[in-house]
């Protein structure tokens, strides 16, 4: 069942407002952005991203990798809160296309829940707009 980005547990919120604030300052100076994950515990943000170590050939694709750090360090935590932050490009009904955050959410009481940042590009400056939700139809 879908949830409204207003009704999300205050702990996800601060989540979620602490990763805004470092995709950012990642997209005003970086080229390259690359997904990271963080874990909400009690209120407490811990963010990780996959390890240097992490080989792009590898068999275990880089969000995979992320999601199964976040299963490892969430394995004796059953009250995390857990998100992936990643760009992506979507494409309106106008076959526009935008990029945007996507915040892919795992409350602890086992539900999951995508939200879209749409993100606009100026001179020095990036705006992260409201979030947003896609459903099927």
């Amino acid at each position: 069942m879908a949830i409204a980005y207003s009704e999300l547990p205050t702990g996800v919120h601060t989540m979620l407002n602490t990763s805004l604030a470092m995709c950012r300052s990642l997209l005003r100076n970086t080229s390259n952005f690359y997904p990271f994950a963080v874990i909400e515990v009690d209120g407490i943000v811990e963010p990780f991203f996959v390890d240097e170590s992490y080989d792009e050939t590898a068999e275990v694709p880089l969000i995979e990798s992320l999601d199964q750090q976040i299963h490892y360090y969430t394995l004796d935590l059953p009250e995390a809160n857990s998100l992936i932050m990643y760009i992506a490009t979507v494409e309106s009904e106008s076959e526009e296309l935008s990029d945007v955050l996507v915040a892919d959410i795992s409350l602890n009481d086992g539900t999951l829940h995508a939200f879209y940042f749409p993100v606009t590009y100026a001179a020095d400056n990036v705006s992260i707009g409201a979030p947003f939700t896609l459903h099927a139809s």
